[in-house]
């Protein structure tokens, strides 16, 4: 099926895409749920991520916005990670691997604010996330394709009133981030959810962007929290060295593959 699609929707743009050219890309309709970096070029026997660096974007009307924000190069030095927040939904299991995944990367960078289980209080994750360069939520998120401003990400309780764990997409949207160079949002689902016609997937990742980050890494299907830190922890070396958020996803990736058996 990648290999379906790579020859539908990327072989007939090969006259137009130089070699290695860094590629954005604007889904229309479902392909905001084809992972385009897997799709695999058959005659190379290479997936898309190997010959190109990909970025999205819900919509141009998104892309044009974050085209004009600033590039912030220099290498990030604070982090605000939320690692394995215990929320009082009792459908969500606890996240054995979140801390611990969440305790690695904050260790990375030279000025982190780690907010581990019970510290990761909703209140205190927005009170911090203005000053961040960077941040990484590790823990459950709940989408709400039917209701988009219904989705959030599950934070621990402090002992406020039922809901106060939950840090919904309309909230989000209502922040200030204008310092922040990247936002990973480590869990089931942040990149899915209620398409628009003309705006795209109305997804957890898309308030973050509304709110002035310059880029999301989301997740297009439920992931596991110990599998998928290899592949998050890779990202943070690279972004912590200066490398684009785009170029450090490609390289942790390109990693990824190039340890699959052959």
């Amino acid at each position: 099926l990648a290999e379906l699609l790579f020859s539908a929707l990327i072989r007939p743009l090969r006259p137009a895409l130089p070699a290695n050219a860094s590629v954005i890309v604007v889904p229309d309709g479902v392909l905001h749920l084809v992972p385009f970096a897997a799709l695999r070029d058959r005659a190379q026997q290479q997936f898309l991520i190997e010959q190109h660096e990909l970025t999205f974007a819900p919509s141009a009307t998104v892309l044009l916005k974050l085209r004009q924000t600033d590039p912030r190069l220099a290498p990030p030095a604070r982090v605000l990670v939320a690692g394995g927040p215990l929320g009082d939904n009792v459908a969500l299991t606890p996240l054995a691997g979140a801390a611990a995944e969440g305790a690695r990367i904050a260790a990375l960078y030279p000025d982190p604010e780690l907010l581990s289980k019970e510290r990761a209080t909703k209140s205190a994750f927005v009170a911090r996330l203005p000053s961040a360069d960077v941040v990484h939520f590790a823990g459950h998120a709940v989408a709400s394709p039917d209701y988009p401003l219904l989705a959030h990400l599950e934070f621990s309780t402090d002992g406020g009133a039922p809901g106060s764990t939950e840090l919904g997409a309309d909230e989000i949207s209502r922040l200030t981030l204008g310092r922040t160079r990247a936002v990973v949002l480590a869990a089931c689902d942040t990149g899915v959810g209620a398409l628009r016609r003309g705006e795209g997937v109305l997804s957890l990742a898309r308030p973050f962007l509304v709110a002035g980050a310059s880029s999301v890494v989301a997740t297009l299907w439920p992931i596991d929290d110990q599998g998928a830190t290899p592949l998050l922890v890779a990202f943070h070396q690279h972004l912590v060295r200066g490398a684009r958020p785009a170029h450090a996803l490609r390289q942790a990736q390109l990693a990824f593959v190039e340890s699959l058996p052959v």
